[in-house]
């Protein structure tokens, strides 16, 4: 269908084509609609040098009409983005504003976080999202789930945000429900327990290699028979050194690169046995050196 096609491509000039260079982080990102187009949306958002707004959100719904929310969703995000909100004050706008424009049997939950490098902060806000995974360079697992409720069902609700360390080693998972309820032959989901597993199981891992990695694995899991689509986004902290490698638990270089796969959801593959409990330590491995870091300004 030749304006689906037109969609796709106009949907696919929402998302960042290049994520923006900023001293310190790495990021990867994966964006795979169930059909032509989707309800799927993640960003990246460059505030000054130091400073990056992420987010990732999923409107309910697929096809046109939740592409068309998203696009929605994504004007608002980036237009008070620009204006510096903090995280809570500017779900709370982008809510009263899907308020308004949402139909009532519909609504989104929205992930929106602001990383600041030189601080080694991040500050966030989780309007019923699903909540992002935070692996510390130690192994140890912190769901970000603070903040309030989906956007775009009562104009007066409040949003909270919440202010953590991001320091060198630190990566920050976040994805869409696509992920984690994709079901086998059996009706089993694929869990948030699968979920935090292999993202321990691949700490070594770049953040284009851990997101391409989920899906891949998910995609066996459920022999390719997804119902929903499915976004991933990762970011990795690190540590610039004088010589201009970078330094992180893993030690694995790599330029902030492409931001999205814009492919289908991959054929069916064979299936694999479900994944074992991993200890923090266990199972890790050191990504290949491929890519060099990003240039410090």
């Amino acid at each position: 269908n030749h304006g689906l096609d037109e969609a796709r491509m106009i949907q696919v000039g929402f998302l960042p084509g290049d994520i923006p260079q900023v001293p310190g982080l790495r990021m990867g990102a994966v964006w795979r609609p169930v059909q032509a187009v989707g309800g799927d949306y993640y960003d990246v958002i460059k505030i000054d040098a130091n400073t990056v707004a992420v987010c990732i959100a999923d409107v309910c719904g697929k096809g046109l009409p939740a592409a068309m929310l998203m696009s929605n969703l994504q004007a608002a995000a980036r237009a008070y983005a620009s204006e510096a909100l903090g995280p809570g004050a500017l779900c709370e706008r982008v809510n009263r504003m899907m308020c308004v424009n949402t139909p009532s049997n519909n609504f989104i939950s929205f992930f929106y976080a602001v990383m600041d490098t030189r601080r080694k902060r991040l500050t966030y806000c989780n309007a019923g999202h699903n909540p992002p995974i935070l692996l510390r360079s130690d192994g140890c697992i912190q769901r970000l789930d603070c903040g309030g409720g989906i956007l775009g069902v009562f104009a007066d609700w409040q949003y909270k945000e919440c202010e953590i360390a991001f320091d060198s080693g630190d990566r920050l998972l976040m994805y869409t429900d696509g992920i984690t309820e994709a079901q086998n032959s059996e009706g089993e989901e694929f869990g948030d327990c699968r979920l935090s597993d292999l993202v321990i199981g691949l700490q070594g891992a770049s953040p284009s290699e851990l997101t391409e990695q989920v899906v891949s694995r998910v995609s066996r899991f459920n022999e390719g028979n997804f119902k929903d689509d499915v976004t991933v986004l990762a970011v990795e902290a690190f540590t610039q050194t004088a010589s201009g490698t970078a330094q992180t638990a893993s030690s694995s270089p790599q330029l902030l690169s492409p931001a999205f796969q814009a492919d289908p959801i991959p054929p069916p593959a064979p299936p694999i046995p479900p994944l074992r409990k991993l200890p923090p330590t266990a199972g890790a491995h050191t990504a290949p050196p491929s890519d060099r870091p990003a240039e410090p300004t």
